[in-house]
């Protein structure tokens, strides 16, 4: 409830510094000289008019209004809720129930097999989980976009990603995709996102909220390549997925994490620069009970990550390892609920105990 309240004040705020419903420009129209004398020329006006109308209309095909659940605002805006069609490519209207479209809830497009998602111009607050585990592969975000919730467009398969000035992003909006460039605007910040007493810190994965924060939080293009991003025009080295360490701090590490130092044996995968490495430093740490290895594990396994099959039993057995640890870390929902991950893997008939490990 805190986070709608939220979510409805971003909408609130938004719209009183400049959005404009521009249908106000469309009401209420009178009469004029145009449509008075010639017949012959109002009929050639009414047909290009018709045709104009028919061309943009054709363009637009916007989703249907009744293919979404939607709630009023206070100040006569709407939230998306809920999208209840079954369309891969949807183009959201910037009206609904002539009513702008302000924000996207909570979970609205969650887990809708959506390949491409047009947001409206108007829109300034994205919710938690809003398009989170679809099959996005690009995504532009309106200019007019402030906030941008935890888990907003996790575990798609984004590798191209466009962020506009002046926008919140709060942890693991973009985590578990294949992002490769990022363009982003000025006065962008990152935030964690705390969820039942834990917090999510990175934004993005793959060490690009470290390398971002290096550059001073420049805006640009950002480039992923070899393990390692790069930005743009500057001169900088690029970094890894990680902070760079010196070589008595590496060393340090590396002793903790052999000796079965779990945490250390995560903060080796964060370092690694290898598929391989990676992997082996975050296998490690999983199987000595680090809940975020676990959840990371099982989501490579699942979406086919840093060089692993695709293996839905493997990811269902380390989904079911979170929920049975003991360390006070577990919780329901991290990316998206651990309980309806492994519920939707049961389901379709997947077993931890054909895991391969």
């Amino acid at each position: 409830m805190l986070y709608k309240r939220n979510l409805e004040n971003e909408v609130a705020v938004a719209s009183q510094s400049g959005t404009i419903d521009v249908r106000n420009h469309f009401k209420n129209g009178s009469k004029n000289n145009v449509y008075e004398g010639n017949t012959f020329i109002k009929l050639i006006l009414t047909f290009t008019l018709f045709c104009i109308y028919s061309f943009l209309s054709f363009g637009q095909q916007y989703e249907s209004e009744n293919n979404f659940r939607v709630e009023i605002l206070s100040n006569g805006q709407i939230i998306i809720n809920e999208y209840v069609g079954t369309n891969s490519t949807v183009r959201i209207p910037p009206t609904i129930q002539n009513r702008t479209v302000g924000g996207i809830g909570n979970r609205a497009f969650m887990k809708k097999n959506i390949t491409s998602i047009t947001i409206p111009d108007n829109v300034v607050a994205i919710g938690v989980n809003a398009f989170s585990f679809n099959k996005l592969t690009t995504i532009i975000i309106p200019s007019r976009v402030t906030h941008i919730g935890g888990n907003a467009f996790s575990g798609n398969n984004l590798t191209n990603v466009t962020i506009p000035d002046n926008v919140t992003i709060r942890g693991y909006a973009f985590s578990y995709n294949k992002i490769t460039h990022i363009t982003i605007g000025t006065n962008v910040r990152f935030e964690p996102w705390n969820f039942e007493g834990v917090a999510y810190n990175e934004v993005f994965f793959d060490g690009f909220d470290s390398f971002y924060i290096s550059q001073g939080r420049r805006a640009g293009t950002y480039t992923f390549s070899n393990g390692r991003w790069s930005l743009a025009g500057s001169t900088t080295n690029t970094t890894t997925q990680s902070t760079t360490t010196t070589p008595s701090t590496a060393s340090s590490l590396r002793s903790r994490a052999e000796s079965g130092d779990r945490v250390a044996q995560y903060e080796m995968k964060l370092a690694a620069t290898s598929n391989s490495q990676i992997i082996y430093w975050c296998r490690k740490a999983a199987e000595n009970g680090h809940t975020r290895a676990q959840i990371v594990l099982a989501i490579y396994y699942e979406f086919a990550q840093y060089g692993l099959q695709k293996d839905f039993n493997t990811a269902l057995y380390w989904y079911e390892r979170v929920l049975k640890n003991e360390d006070g870390q577990q919780t329901e929902n991290s990316i998206i609920s651990i309980n309806e991950s492994v519920n939707r893997l049961r389901a379709a008939g997947y077993s931890s105990e054909r895991a391969r490990l």
